[in-house]
């Protein structure tokens, strides 16, 4: 178990208690991360931005080399056993891939990606504060919108199994956008944040991008997943069974508790469900612009050859839509 999969677990059992009694609940997971970051903090392990080593936004340089085109404004690249498997890994890679690292969730609204798998408690000392992992708290995409509002992504593809489903979606979202509202919260730590945030829009958008005026609070966090994963709470395809089928309506339903949690308590802001029209399936990809090569990593001080491909989603544009609650969310998909 790490350290984000413990803290969601103790508040697992919550669902289905009284409002109260899940408010508290969620209050308390959100101190018990802003306490972790307050200890790193106190510490003087806590790497918001750093332009040698990598911050908590862009992560440690080590994979951006393993992951990173110099010579493309960051292209990333999957494990080809991913790609081909339809991973979560190889669909939110090419969702970072996108044109000018870039989708509109709005006619008025474009999100900027500025960071990947972000590690958003980055130590500046790995071997300090052992008993955390920099991680295992890692958001799956990072934005920034039209009116500089951090947006932080978390991305599911497959809705049946207990940490991919949406009530787990939805609290490591909540987590992510914690994170960042601490980051916030404080002067020296908004500066170092908007450093870093920076650092990011001209490394994946260009030199000439410049953060035009300070980082729009609160936080916002949201939940992204292809169109057939929300489907399947709705219309259900995979279910095999009637047990399977009434463990996705109860989730539909925690997910509303957890909504309504997230409303009446102080933190970041819910910016709803995004609904990718892109399936999470391989002919979604175009095989022309794969690119596979070999890479040598080091695995356990062992180098190991690995094959890594460029995943690239074949149609453009990408459409995105948003639901705001699980009602707009079943009108969106239809049932």
């Amino acid at each position: 178990m790490s350290y984000l999969s413990d803290l969601i677990g103790a508040i697992l059992p919550k669902l289905g208690e009284s409002a109260p009694a899940l408010n508290d609940a969620i209050n308390g997971f959100r101190t018990a991360i802003t306490d972790t970051l307050d200890k790193l903090s106190n510490d003087d392990n806590l790497r918001i931005y750093d332009d040698n080593h990598g911050g908590v936004v862009r992560g440690p340089k080590r994979s951006r080399q393993r992951n990173h085109r110099e010579n493309q404004n960051g292209v990333l690249l999957c494990n080809i056993t991913k790609f081909n498997n339809c991973h979560e890994v190889s669909y939110f890679r090419a969702v970072f891939n996108l044109p000018r690292h870039s989708f509109n969730i709005t006619t008025k609204t474009e999100v900027r990606l500025i960071g990947y798998e972000s590690p958003l408690m980055r130590k500046v000392i790995d071997t300090s504060n052992p008993d955390i992992n920099a991680r295992t708290i890692a958001c799956d995409l990072i934005g920034l919108t039209s009116d500089n509002q951090v947006l932080c992504i978390e991305g599911k593809v497959k809705p049946h199994g207990r940490a991919t489903d949406i009530v787990y979606g939805l609290l490591e979202s909540f987590a992510y956008g914690v994170c960042v509202e601490y980051f916030l919260s404080d002067e020296n730590r908004r500066a170092s944040f908007e450093q870093e945030v920076q650092f990011c829009l001209r490394d994946f958008h260009g030199q000439a991008e410049v953060l035009n005026s300070k980082v729009k609070l609160p936080a916002a966090f949201t939940l992204a997943a292809p169109r057939e994963y929300f489907a399947e709470y709705f219309n259900p395809t995979q279910t095999g069974t009637g047990k399977k089928h009434g463990n996705l309506i109860s989730q539909l339903i925690e997910a509303e508790q957890l909504l309504k949690a997230f409303h009446a308590i102080e933190g970041p802001k819910w910016a709803g469900f995004m609904i990718m029209d892109t399936p999470c399936t391989i002919k979604s990809f175009n095989k022309a612009r794969n690119n596979p090569r070999e890479i040598n990593v080091i695995i356990r001080k062992v180098a190991i050859t690995k094959t890594y491909v460029e995943p690239h989603f074949k149609s453009e544009p990408f459409k995105v839509d948003l639901a705001w609650d699980i009602s707009e969310l079943r009108n969106l998909i239809g049932t």
